[in-house]
C-alpha cells in the first residue's frame, strides 16, 4: 500500500505532505450540474462541501511540488490555467466520492495498518528505521502534530482503499491474455509508395496574404506584457546582533525544557488474533482463548516469540518479521495497546490486550528510558532560534512600516523605499504566463495584471512570496495585446499560405490515389510508375519492426483487414508528404509459443489495466448516483 508514494518521498516532509494529500485520479466524461452562486464552497459532493480554502490549499501544494520538481523551468500557467484548476477540482471530487464509497461499504483503517504506513516514509526514518523523534521533529517543522498527521494519513488510506481493492481483485482471463497476445504479436505484410510532393504556386500575392492574415488575425497578436518596479523585504536580510548572552540562552532552555526530552521508547513485538467489530459472544470467547493459549506458549521456557508470531499472528504487516513493531513511543498506537505496553514493568510477554483489531499478545524486548538533552547539546540550536526570532520581530516591525507608507502614498514606491532604506528594483517585461524571479509568483502575476494596478495606477499590497519574504509592486510599463501589421509578419503569413497550399494539394493527391486503388482503377505498380516512385515492401513484420519506417509501420497496423483482398490506407510523413499503403496479408500469432514466465508477467499487467478500468467505471457510477454541484465562479 502506498508503495508508489513511498518511492517518491526522498526529501523533507514538504514533499510528504504534498504527496499524501493529492489523490492521482483524473477521470473525465461525466457532466455535472453547475451553478453560478453557491455559499462559499467550490463544489459539493453529496452533503460534503469542498471549500475554497481546501481547494486553495491543494492548489498551493501542487504549485510547491511542481516548482520544487521543475526549478527554473517552472511555468505558473501549468497550475494557474482554468483547465489545470478544473482537473485539480475533479481530483478532489473523485477523492471525496471514493471516501464516501469506502465508508458506505464499512471499510475502516486499522491502527496497525496506519502505523505500518507511517513507519514506511523515509522522511521519518533514521538509518533505515522509523524514528519517533524524527517523526515528531519533521511534523513540527510543518506545524503538524502526530495526531493530526495520523488523521490525514488515515483519510488518504481510506480514499485509496477501494482502488487498491479493485487492483487486487482484478483478474485477466486466459481469453484476455490470448486476445492481447494475438494483437501484440500479429504480423503484417504490406507495401507502400511515397507520393511526390505536388507542385504549388510558390509566390504569394498581397491579396492572398491579406486574406489569410484577416482570417487568422488571432495568430498575429502580440502578448500583453507588464514591467514592474518593486521593493522587497526579507527577514533573512534583517541585521541582528549575532551575540546572545548565556543567561538568555539558559532561560530559553528552561522555558522549553520539554522540547529537549527524548521520550521513553520501547522495542516491541506482537501477535494479533483478529476479531471483527460485530463479532458475537462466542467468537469473542474463542479469540480470547486463542490469545491466552498463544501467551502460554510464548511464556514457556525456550519459546521463540518471533517464530510463534510467524506461525500464529494474523497481522500481515508484521507477521513475516516475527511480529516486530520496532521502537515505539506514546502516541503512535492504539491507546489500549499503548497503555498495556508502557505499563509493563520490564521485558516479557503481556496478558492479551484488546484493541479494535482484536487481541494482542505483546512482547517487550527492550526499554530506552526518557533522556533530557543537556544545555550544551542544544546551545547552538537555542542561539539560532533566538536570532531568527529577532529577525522575525524586526521583519514584522519593518513590514508594518512598509504597509503604512504604501497606505499613505499608494501610487508611488519612492516614499516607502526612502523611509525604510530599501531600493526600488525592476523586473523584466513578462506576460500573463509569468516571468522569472518574483514574476514567477502567482500572487505577483495576478496583482500585476489587476485593474487596481493597471487602471488605477496603485501599488500593490505587501505580497507574500514566502514566509519572511514580501514585495510591493507597481506597474512601470504596460503593453496591451495588439494586432501586428501585415508588414511586420508578412514572412510568417507567406510561409503559412504556402504550407496550406501544399497540404491541400498533397491531401487531394493522396485521396485521389486511394480512390483509384480501392476502385482497382490503378494498382500500386501503375501508381509507382506514374509518379516515378519506388515501391517499398515489408514482409511479415511486427509492430516493432526496426527496418520499417515507424510512421508507415504504425499506420499499416491501423488499416482494417479486408477478407481475401488488399486493403489500403495512408501514412503522413511530414507536412504535405504522404505515403499510400497496401495491406496484403495478416498473420495471427501463435500464442502457445509465448513462455509461461512472460505470460504471467503480462497477465499481471493486464490485470492492473482491468483494475484501473473498473475504478473508472465505479467512479462514473458514483458520479451518476451522487448529487455533485460545482460553483464555477468560486474556483479561485
Amino acid at each position: 500500500m502506498l508503495q508508489t508514494l513511498r518511492e517518491k518521498i526522498t526529501g523533507w516532509v514538504a514533499v510528504v505532505i504534498v504527496g499524501i494529500l493529492i489523490v492521482p485520479f483524473a477521470f473525465v466524461g461525466i457532466e455535472n450540474y453547475r451553478t453560478r452562486s453557491i455559499a462559499d464552497y467550490v463544489a459539493k459532493v453529496g452533503d460534503v462541501e469542498i471549500s475554497q480554502a481546501q481547494f486553495s490549499q491543494r492548489l498551493d501544494q501542487q504549485r510547491t511540488q511542481m516548482r520544487n520538481a521543475m526549478g527554473d523551468r517552472f511555468d505558473a500557467a501549468l497550475v494557474e490555467s482554468p483547465e489545470s484548476k478544473r482537473r485539480l477540482l475533479d481530483n478532489l471530487i473523485d477523492a471525496e466520492l471514493l471516501r464516501q464509497g469506502a465508508t458506505s461499504l464499512g471499510i475502516r483503517i486499522l491502527p496497525a495498518q496506519l502505523q505500518e504506513e507511517i513507519a514506511g516514509f523515509e522522511a521519518f526514518q533514521v538509518a533505515g528505521k522509523f524514528d519517533p523523534e524524527q517523526y515528531r521533529l519533521v511534523l513540527a517543522q510543518q506545524g503538524l502534530t502526530p495526531a493530526g498527521f495520523d488523521r490525514l494519513m488515515a483519510d488518504d488510506l481510506l480514499v485509496q482503499s477501494l482502488p487498491e481493492a479493485f487492483a487486487k481483485s482484478a483478474i485477466a482471463t486466459q481469453a484476455d491474455l490470448d486476445g492481447y497476445l494475438k494483437l501484440r504479436d500479429q504480423k503484417r505484410s504490406f507495401r507502400w509508395l511515397k507520393l511526390p510532393v505536388p507542385a504549388v504556386q510558390e509566390s504569394v500575392e498581397l491579396a492572398d496574404a491579406q486574406s489569410y492574415f484577416d482570417a487568422h488575425s488571432a495568430d498575429y497578436m502580440t502578448e500583453e506584457t507588464v514591467l514592474l518596479d518593486y521593493i522587497e523585504l526579507r527577514a533573512a536580510d534583517m541585521a541582528v546582533d549575532a551575540v546572545v548572552d548565556e543567561a538568555t540562552l539558559r532561560q530559553r532552555y528552561e522555558d522549553a525544557s520539554a522540547r529537549f526530552v527524548e521520550p521513553e521508547q520501547r522495542l516491541a513485538s506482537h501477535i494479533l488474533i483478529r476479531l471483527e467489530a460485530n463479532a458475537d459472544a462466542e467468537a469473542q470467547r474463542m479469540a480470547l482463548e486463542q490469545a491466552q493459549q498463544i501467551r502460554t506458549k510464548a511464556m514457556a521456557d525456550g519459546a521463540d516469540f518471533a517464530e510463534i508470531a510467524k506461525a500464529e499472528s494474523q497481522d500481515p504487516g508484521s507477521r513475516a518479521a516475527g511480529g516486530d513493531l520496532g521502537w515505539l513511543t506514546r502516541g503512535l498506537t492504539d491507546p489500549a495497546f499503548e497503555d498495556a505496553l508502557f505499563s509493563m514493568a520490564g521485558t516479557g510477554v503481556s496478558e492479551p490486550v484488546k484493541s479494535p483489531e482484536g487481541w494482542h499478545v505483546i512482547q517487550l524486548r527492550e526499554v530506552r528510558p526518557e533522556v533530557a538533552k543537556a544545555f550544551e547539546q542544544v546551545k547552538e540550536e537555542l542561539k539560532a532560534e533566538a536570532l531568527n526570532e529577532e529577525r522575525e520581530r524586526l521583519f514584522s516591525e519593518q513590514l508594518g512600516l512598509l504597509v503604512d507608507a504604501i497606505y499613505r502614498d499608494p501610487t508611488r514606491l519612492e516614499t516607502a523605499a526612502s523611509e525604510l532604506g530599501l531600493s526600488i528594483q525592476q523586473t523584466e517585461a513578462f506576460t500573463r504566463s509569468g516571468g522569472t524571479g518574483i514574476a514567477s509568483n502567482p500572487k505577483v502575476i495576478a496583482a500585476a495584471f489587476s485593474d487596481a494596478l493597471l487602471k488605477d495606477g496603485n501599488a500593490s499590497d505587501a505580497l507574500e512570496i514566502d514566509s519572511g519574504h514580501r514585495v510591493v509592486i507597481k506597474v512601470a510599463q504596460h503593453q496591451p495585446a495588439s494586432l501586428q501589421t501585415l508588414e511586420e509578419v508578412r514572412a510568417r503569413v507567406d510561409a503559412a499560405v504556402l504550407a496550406e497550399r501544399r497540404e491541400a494539394a498533397a491531401t487531394q493527391q493522396r485521396d485521389s490515389a486511394l480512390a483509384a486503388l480501392r476502385s482497382a482503377e490503378k494498382t500500386m505498380e501503375t501508381l509507382a510508375a506514374a509518379n516515378n516512385g519506388e515501391l517499398m515492401q515489408a514482409e511479415a513484420v511486427g509492430r516493432q519492426g526496426l527496418d520499417t519506417d515507424p510512421r508507415v509501420l504504425a499506420d499499416a497496423f491501423k488499416i482494417a483487414r479486408s477478407d481475401g483482398k488488399s486493403a489500403f490506407g495512408y501514412a503522413m510523413l511530414g507536412l504535405g508528404e504522404y505515403a499510400v499503403i497496401e495491406l496484403q496479408s495478416v498473420t495471427e500469432a501463435d500464442v502457445s509459443q509465448v513462455p509461461e514466465t512472460e505470460r504471467d508477467s503480462l497477465r499481471s499487467q493486464l490485470a492492473q489495466g482491468i483494475g484501473a478500468s473498473e475504478v473508472r467505471a465505479y467512479l462514473n457510477a458514483l458520479r451518476e448516483s451522487t448529487p455533485i454541484v460545482i460553483a464555477e465562479d468560486r474556483i479561485p
